[in-house]
Order: structure tokens, then sequence, then C-alpha cells
């Protein structure tokens, strides 16, 4: 009996030192959480399952000396810090809202080497939506949480443990190059996932109808204006010695239809008077001009390609404009925003009557 015991115990033994090294092992060289500083090249090619943690992680666990972070929405993660002059860090996660920019700027000041000294924002309309913002908030931690998260020792060598965790990594590993929307895990830096368009005909017309309801869900009978400047005017005190730069998203001319015909234009107007005259001006791509209605440079109605991403930051910086639709990106601020308007109205007239 006693023998038939100490083979049951040994088994036990047996199973859990398995599963330490399997699990364990398999989540720190892959490290889907990016919790740890290493280059194994095993599993580098890595979907954004929880960007949040994965980025506030990063920043927590990797020595860096940045001068420029930039926020904003899944729109945004595909902007390459090689597009900007500087060394600029992209901290830009899906559906990332205004009142998160503030708490995840403490955590990248904080943790930074060098000296921060611009914050670029890319800004969406789509972040006005109070009962978007209010369902959003529900599905997720504050982000003061996942900041506490990523100081503790305790939650980082855990995560080693967690057998979900582990099926992340093994998707990592059957990943590739090819892989859609991934990042790219490098020992101290990642590179950023890639969107490719245009993307076939039919495929873009299923995204269209998809894209269409989707938005008429958000901007349809249900919604209500919600003011970013509070948390805009909130983050310029709390850190006085940055410059910000500040930018709004492009959308298809599919999402600007569904604005017309559930009658946002005007709130889509007081958002930009709103701020232009708390910032002072700021960069406006989210218009119909000659890229936002072109499908070509679109994956789906409201992402748009690597390619139009560069594009952006070109008009933002003054470079390489030449290629540059001359409509694509204008510089709004007091002095021509009511000019700007009006020139509006008749193109959102025409696209009435398209919708």
């Amino acid at each position: 009996m006693k023998k038939r015991w100490g083979h049951c115990i040994l088994l036990f033994f047996v199973i859990i030192f398995m599963y330490l090294f399997v699990v364990g092992g398999l989540n720190y060289v892959v490290d889907p959480l990016w919790n740890f500083r290493h280059g194994f090249p095993a599993g580098k090619f890595q979907q954004a399952f929880d960007e949040r943690r994965q980025k506030t992680n990063w920043l927590a666990h990797h020595p860096y000396s940045k001068d420029a972070v930039l926020f904003g929405n899944s729109r945004i993660t595909i902007f390459s810090p090689e597009f900007f002059p500087g060394n600029l860090f992209n901290y830009a996660v899906g559906d990332m809202l205004p009142l998160e920019y503030g708490p995840f700027l403490q955590h990248f000041v904080e943790n930074n080497r060098g000296k921060t000294r611009f914050v670029v924002l890319g800004v969406s309309f789509r972040g006005t939506a109070g009962q978007f913002v209010n369902w959003v908030k529900t599905r997720r931690p504050a982000p003061e949480e996942y900041r506490e998260q990523a100081q503790r020792a305790s939650s980082r060598y855990a995560s080693l443990l967690d057998f979900s965790l582990f099926r992340h990594s093994l998707r990592c590993v059957k990943n590739d190059e090819a892989t859609p929307g991934i990042y790219v895990r490098l020992k101290d830096d990642f590179l950023v996932p890639t969107k490719k368009a245009p993307v076939p005909f039919e495929e873009m017309q299923k995204e269209i109808r998809i894209g269409v309801r989707a938005n008429s869900d958000v901007f349809g009978e249900g919604y209500w204006y919600q003011s970013d400047i509070p948390m805009y005017r909130k983050m310029k005190q709390d850190f006085p010695e940055l410059d910000f730069l500040v930018f709004t998203t492009p959308v298809s001319s599919h999402v600007l239809k569904v604005l017309v015909k559930e009658g946002r234009i005007e709130d889509w107007e007081r958002w930009l008077r709103e701020l232009v005259a708390e910032f002072g001006g700021i960069w406006h791509f989210m218009d119909y001009n000659t890229i936002t209605s072109n499908d070509d440079y679109f994956v789906d109605t409201s992402h748009f390609s690597t390619a139009i991403a560069h594009m952006v930051v070109q008009r933002l910086y003054g470079e390489n404009e030449e290629h540059i639709p001359e409509d694509f990106g204008i510089y709004l601020h007091s002095g021509n925003i009511d000019d700007y308007m009006e020139s509006m109205k008749q193109k959102f007239q025409n696209l009435s009557g398209d919708v």
C-alpha cells in the first residue's frame, strides 16, 4: 500500500513538473503578454489579443528612451514609429477612448528614461458617442488597473502558468509573417501590424455592408453627444510641459454617408470646433476627399491601409507631400474653420442623395 501511494505521489509531482515545464516554459519563451525582455525567435509573430495589457507591460519591463507617444484607436495601431521624426512609441489600442489617454500617458512618462516632449493624438468622432463609450467602459478594466498589474511582480510570473495564455502562445508559434494583424516581437522593440489595400471587390462589398450597419448602430437613434474636451483639458493641465499634435482619423465615405443619414453633421461640426478651440488648431482628415471617397485605400469602412497612415504623417510634418492629393488633410484653426464648414455643406448635401 505504501509503495502504491508513493507511486501516486511521484506521478502527481511528475504531472505538476510537466505542466510547469511545458505551459510555463512556452509562455515564457513566447511571452504573449510582453512581460519579459528576451529575443527568442519562436512565436515572435503575435496577435494583439489584449493590447492595453501588452503595451502597458512592455513599457513597465523594457528600458526605453522616447521623446513622443502616440494615442488612438485601432486605426492608429498601424502607424509605424519609423514614419515620425524623433523616437516615438505607438500606444494606440483597439477602441481606445479619450478618457484613457491621461492615465496611460502618466504610465509612459513615469517609465520613460528619456525626456517626453510630444504627444500625438489620433482622434475619432466615434469617441463622442456617449452610449458607445459607456458600453466600451463596461467591457474592460480601468487604465489604472492595467498600470498596477504591470508593476506587480506576482502578476508577471503568475501569468506564466495561465493555460489560456498557453493557447495564445501556441497560436503565436503557428503564426508567420503573412498572418493578418500581427505584431512582430523583437528583444527591445516590436513592429506594428500592417494593412494592405485594395482588398478583393466581393470582400470589400461585404465589409461595407457590415460597416454601414455597425456605424448606424453607433450614430443612429441611441446616439448622444459626449464631449471629449474635459479629458483633453485635464491631460494638458497635468502635463503642461508637453506639446500636443492632434489629428482626426480618415474614414471612408460610407461612414460619412451614415452621419448624413442619421443627422449627425451638426455634432461632427461641434466636435471639430471644440477641438480647434481647445488645441488652437488640428489636422483634419475625416471629410469627403480624394482618399476617403475611394474604397481602394481601405480594408473596411473605418480602417485604411498602412500607405494612407504614412501619407497622414507626411502631411502632419510637411514631408514628401508631392504625391498626396491636395484635398487630403487640412489644418483647421479659428481663421479658416467657418469657411471650411461652408464648403463642406455642399459636399454633404451631395452625399445625402447617395445614402
